[in-house]
C-alpha cells in the first residue's frame, strides 16, 4: 500500500466496521481520537506507519478489540487506556517511544496469547498479574520486554525473550537461546525472532 497523510477523523463514521487494517503504508502525524467511535471494532492494525503522539485518550471504548497492532510506528506516552481491552489476544507495541509502567490490568485479559513491549521507553517490573497469566497456566504465549541486558529498564522474570542493545547489535535472549541481529533489521524480522524463541523454550 502506499495510502500516504493523516487517518481522517470521518473514519469514526463507519459504525459497523469490525476490521481497519491500514498497516505498512506512510501514514502521519496522530491516531484520531474520533477512532474510539468504532466501537464494534475487533482488529486495528496500524503498524509500519509514521504515526506520532500518543494514543487516543478514550481508546479503552474498543472493549471488543481483540487484536491491537501497532508496531514500528512513533507512538508516545503511557499505555495506561488498554488496560481495560480484556478481549485482546494479540497486543504487538513494538519499535515505538511508548513509556510509563506496563498496566498490570492486562492480566486480566485472559485469551491474551501475544504481547510485545520491547523496543520502547517503558520502565519498571512486568506485573505478576501478567506472569501469572504465561502458559501452561495461562494464555500467553509471547510476551517480550525491554528486560535483557545488566541494567534493563524493564525487569521481567517471565518474558518468553528479553531484548538489550549493546554494541551496536540488537540482543534477544530467552533461557536457552541467544540471537543477535543488526539493529537496522526489518520489525518483522525481529518479531519473527521473538517467537521463534518462545518455541525454543517450549522444547
Amino acid at each position: 500500500n502506499n495510502l500516504n497523510g493523516t487517518i481522517p477523523s470521518e473514519i469514526s463514521t463507519l459504525n459497523d466496521l469490525r476490521t481497519l487494517q491500514l498497516d505498512q503504508n506512510i501514514l502521519r502525524e496522530l491516531v484520531p481520537e474520533d477512532i474510539a467511535n468504532l466501537t464494534m471494532l475487533e482488529k486495528l492494525r496500524l503498524d509500519n506507519n509514521m504515526l506520532s503522539g500518543p494514543l487516543p485518550s478514550m481508546i479503552s471504548q474498543l472493549t471488543m478489540l481483540v487484536e491491537l497492532v501497532l508496531n514500528d510506528n512513533a507512538l508516545t506516552g503511557d499505555i495506561q487506556e488498554i488496560e481495560n481491552l480484556l478481549e485482546l489476544q494479540i497486543l504487538e507495541l513494538q519499535n515505538n517511544m511508548f513509556s510509563g509502567f506496563i498496566p498490570p490490568g492486562l492480566g486480566n485479559a485472559l485469551n491474551l496469547e501475544t504481547a510485545q513491549f520491547f523496543q520502547n521507553n517503558f520502565t519498571g517490573s512486568m506485573p505478576v498479574v501478567i506472569c501469572d497469566n504465561i502458559e501452561p497456566l495461562g494464555s500467553i504465549m509471547v510476551l517480550t520486554a525491554d528486560c535483557g541486558g545488566s541494567s534493563p529498564p524493564v525487569s521481567c522474570i517471565c518474558c518468553t525473550a528479553c531484548f538489550s542493545e549493546d554494541e551496536g547489535l540488537l540482543r534477544f535472549t530467552s533461557v536457552n537461546t541467544t540471537i543477535e541481529i543488526p539493529p537496522d533489521y526489518d520489525i518483522y524480522v525481529k518479531s519473527i525472532v521473538s517467537h521463534s524463541l518462545r518455541h525454543d523454550n517450549s522444547n
